[in-house]
């Protein structure tokens, strides 16, 4: 078990250099998405999930891995001002990381980031569906869904 969190930990810290690198436009493209391709979702589920380890295992689908709603918690999480000063201060000030109380969730953590990604072909043919689809819908309807008044989000104008 500690080796799964010193793993852990090394993922971490990698994905929070990573994030430094990330701009707002960049989290806009991918909010915009009304279907991304399931590796996107399943890294930003992923970072949802060591964001908020209390709520992890509501998402366990019945393959074991780990589904969080797009529309519900992830498209909200990248509209959030602080999300990646949240993802650039892992592990907390405190040291003590919060997936230190969940191990199990730990260790599937560790699982979702050693499978293999779905087929290119597969990837690929979601993908030109998500653009296209994104192209359709337009800037407007994007910043609408960032625009509701809720408990934790910054509304845009």
């Amino acid at each position: 078990l500690p080796a799964v969190h010193e793993r852990v930990a090394e993922i971490l810290q990698q994905a929070s250099r990573d994030v430094r690198s990330l701009t707002k436009q960049q989290l806009e493209e991918v909010r915009s998405l009304p279907r991304p391709v399931p590796v996107v979702r399943r890294a930003l589920g992923l970072v949802y999930c060591v964001l908020h380890p209390e709520q992890a295992a509501s998402f366990e689908a019945q393959n074991g891995s780990l589904e969080v709603p797009w529309k519900q918690h992830l498209v909200p999480m990248l509209c959030r001002d602080d999300l990646l000063r949240k993802l650039t201060e892992m592990p907390p000030p405190s040291g003590v990381h919060p997936l230190v109380a969940f191990p199990a969730l730990a260790e599937r953590i560790e699982g979702q980031v050693a499978m293999q990604p779905a087929s290119a072909g597969e990837d690929s043919v979601q993908h030109r569906s998500s653009t296209a689809s994104t192209a359709s819908v337009g800037k407007t309807k994007s910043k609408e869904s960032c625009g509701r008044n809720e408990p934790g989000h910054a509304k845009r104008a």
